[in-house]
């Protein structure tokens, strides 16, 4: 009778308990080998985001403290570093948040596995009390109590007694996620990182020399960036037109169209010299105040509203127009940015910044920065 156990534990019983054993060594080979993929994904975009923030510290550092005169690097102005690092950052926070997605889906999956173990041994000892059924009373009642315990056991009891011990070092699935709007780094919001002016320009361009509508921004660092889109999580910031106003002519203004002649500094390899580069506004009131934000750069100078209104009655349009003395910043609604209106004196007399104008395409309307004076001064 033993042998005859013996046979029938072998055949039905070993197995299920071999096949459980091997389970749970594949189980665990695929943890090895799937928490150092995320993990390694994780601190790759967190060392590229680190980079990024101490090149922007470097940077506002340098801005801080360099002359007037000082001429920087477009790829490195503070501006352009902190739209990097809502890049990178994004790309970041995506991971870790993938990684978090991942842990999870393995934390519930083990606990899905624990019970699967449970489950299993009292199949296999279901199926050895069935084989020992036959022996003696004695020994029939000692298996019997043997599965009956086995039973009792909570098929999560491992799991949640698991959960308890390790709670300070698992994830809290009811935590929420890693958000851009949350997240924070240093210097975020340095003053050379601010735009002076920024909103939707058109510019001549092409063969066909035809008008395309784009982003412009004015810098503290004296730069006019020219981008796709303001949105910096889509791809890493590039301007495709990087202007230093203090090295450029300013042309004169003529109804809703300026021009400005410079050199484009947005490729590395620009081997030409200076071009005249001709701009379009949605209104004449958005050129005049792009006009004198950007003359103000150029000449540290303001503009009063009787030299605009003679640079735009002589008809001075490109390059060739009358010049006159810059104003400082001013502000027309739009759907890009918050609406503010700036406020300047001339000759001792107060007036309110050009009147708000509604209307669509582009980026929206013109966003002046009152608080960032033409020269990278706050006001």
């Amino acid at each position: 009778m033993h042998a005859q156990t013996s046979n029938t534990l072998k055949k039905t019983v070993l197995p299920i308990f071999e096949t459980l054993e091997n389970e749970i060594k594949t189980k665990g080979k695929e943890l090895k080998k799937g928490m150092g993929k995320g993990q390694k994904a994780v601190d790759k975009t967190r060392k590229e985001t680190n980079k990024n923030v101490e090149l922007l510290g470097q940077h506002t550092a340098a801005y801080d403290a360099a002359s007037t005169s000082s001429k920087p690097d477009p790829s490195h102005d503070p501006y352009i570093l902190q739209r990097t690092i809502h890049h990178h950052l994004s790309k970041q926070i995506n991971e870790e948040n993938a990684s978090r997605s991942d842990l999870l889906a393995v934390q519930d999956n083990f606990g899905q596995f624990e019970a699967h173990i449970i489950k299993t041994l009292q199949s296999g000892m279901g199926q050895f009390y069935t084989a020992v059924s036959g022996q003696a009373d004695q020994q029939k009642h000692l298996y019997a109590n043997m599965v009956q315990t086995s039973q009792g056991v909570d098929p999560l009891f491992e799991w949640q007694s698991f959960l308890s011990r390790n709670n300070g070092v698992l994830i809290d699935p009811s935590a929420a996620p890693r958000t851009l709007a949350t997240a924070t780094f240093a210097n975020q919001n340095h003053r050379s990182t601010q735009a002076m002016c920024q909103g939707s320009l058109e510019r001549k361009s092409g063969l066909l020399k035809k008008f395309s509508s784009s982003l412009y921004v004015i810098t503290p660092s004296k730069f006019l960036h020219e981008f796709d889109t303001d949105d910096d999580t889509a791809k890493e910031p590039h301007p495709e037109l990087s202007i230093y106003l203090p090295d450029a002519t300013m042309g004169g203004i003529n109804g809703s169209t300026f021009s400005i002649k410079a050199k484009d500094l947005s490729k590395k390899m620009n081997l030409g010299g200076a071009k005249e580069f001709e701009f379009r506004a949605r209104t004449d009131a958005d050129a005049q105040t792009w006009w004198s934000v950007i003359r103000e750069v150029v000449t540290g100078q303001a503009t009063s509203n009787s030299d605009l209104s003679n640079m735009a009655g002589r008809g001075g349009g490109g390059a060739t127009g009358g010049m006159s003395e810059a104003t400082g910043a001013r502000q027309t609604s739009g759907s890009y940015g918050n609406t503010q209106q700036g406020i300047a004196e001339s000759g001792g007399a107060e007036y309110s910044g050009v009147p708000q104008e509604q209307g669509g395409g582009g980026y929206g309307g013109l966003g002046v920065n009152p608080y960032t004076g033409g020269m990278g001064e706050t006001r």
